[in-house]
């Protein structure tokens, strides 16, 4: 089919600008999220009183896709009825629109542009197969998504702004996404994080970052944080992944810039070595490890100090004991035993005497760990 648009042209890229009914939208467009949106995705169907909205949540799920390819956050089920609610409101009283503001759509094929003449190329005709879920939403899901699930009896007539990108790259899409959500309105950190390895622009930052991620990563599916780290900041779990990303982001900037030798002999398997580092601090606390009611050992107060003294860590392994393995972890931190389980102990002493604001924590935690080390080595750092 061919729908009239206008053609945008920046710098040397072009997008279109043109409405669709809702009828069409919805049948043009998939709803994909990032993977790792599980949990909140399976929320969607528990019911919610006091929406004068009726929606089947059951069949609503069917209509959304988690991929690795995805970097659409979460489909939050508050946020859909609120605009389902307002878009009744918005046809019973008839004083404004329901969506003012253009949904954004990305297609990866290359759709054929004719203009209407020489004189006016910015005004033509675009030709878009006539095919379900050709496109993904780079801005707007949520207004869509809701859309789809509201029932106005009007599907025909009802007319939707958008903007269409064609022939764009996942790297493209990613980076449009990170600047439209983070720069422009608010992402949470996490999901940027998550998306790291799959953006264009990058730099010394970006690799810390994509590292980082790779290491958390591997940290929620191997070891005693399996399952633990909330990788979208939502959903289950006992800490999300920005807190532990900011620190390890910081730790790995630290190790390249006081030990680059280190920093590059372990670059490719950090993941791994991180992994192997929280199983040998959960077998070293296992008392306080294994009951997270009465420790404070899983806390992001405890987990970030252990991110915090790596570098230390990382120095006497290579100094003093030789190799990367977990055997070397564990000889290497062995002096930890000597801080007990106690420590820990969330209504101890010890704990509370770490402080109140959290950096002051984790700087408090960390200076006793180092102590340890510098003590069970005989070194001074």
């Amino acid at each position: 089919m061919q729908i009239p648009v206008f053609k945008v042209t920046q710098f040397e890229t072009q997008f279109y600008v043109t409405t669709l009914t809702k009828n069409m939208l919805t049948k043009l467009v998939r709803f994909e999220v990032i993977k790792g949106a599980e949990p909140v995705i399976e929320a969607l169907a528990r019911k919610r009183k006091g929406s004068k909205i009726s929606i089947d949540w059951k069949e609503a799920i069917k209509k959304i896709r988690i991929s690795k390819e995805a970097y659409q956050r979460p489909i939050l089920g508050d946020k859909i009825v609120k605009l389902a609610e307002y878009y009744d409101k918005c046809k019973s009283g008839g004083e404004l629109p329901a969506i003012p503001g253009s949904i954004t759509l990305v297609s990866k094929q290359k759709l054929e542009y004719v203009p209407e003449s020489a004189q006016r190329e910015f005004i033509g005709y675009l030709s878009i197969p006539d095919e379900e879920g050709l496109f993904t939403i780079l801005d707007g899901q949520h207004r869509t998504f809701s859309l789809s699930l509201y029932q106005s009896g009007e599907e025909d007539k009802l007319e939707v702004p958008v903007i269409i990108f064609d022939n764009l790259a996942e790297q493209q899409s990613v980076e449009l996404y990170v600047t439209i959500n983070y720069y422009l309105t608010k992402l949470r950190r996490d999901q940027i994080y998550e998306l790291s390895p799959k953006r264009i622009y990058s730099g010394e930052e970006s690799e810390y970052e994509i590292l980082a991620h790779k290491c958390i990563e591997k940290m929620n599916n191997d070891g005693p944080l399996a399952g633990k780290i909330k990788m979208l900041g939502v959903g289950r779990g006992i800490v999300s992944q920005s807190a532990l990303a900011g620190e390890l982001i910081n730790t790995l900037r630290e190790v390249k810039k006081n030990h680059r030798r280190i920093y590059n002999q372990m670059k490719e398997i950090f993941p791994q070595w991180i992994a192997n580092y929280y199983k040998v601090i959960s077998d070293i606390f296992a008392n306080a490890w294994n009951d997270p009611k009465q420790y404070s050992i899983q806390t992001a107060i405890a987990l970030r100090a252990f991110i915090n003294v790596m570098p230390e860590v990382l120095y006497i392994m290579r100094s003093e004991v030789g190799g990367h393995s977990k055997g070397s972890i564990e000889k290497t931190i062995k002096c930890w035993e000597k801080i007990g389980n106690g420590f820990f102990k969330t209504e101890g002493d010890e704990w509370k005497r770490l402080g109140k604001g959290t950096r002051d924590s984790i700087n408090n935690l960390s200076k006793e760990l180092k102590d340890r080390l510098e003590k069970g080595w005989k070194i001074k750092f």
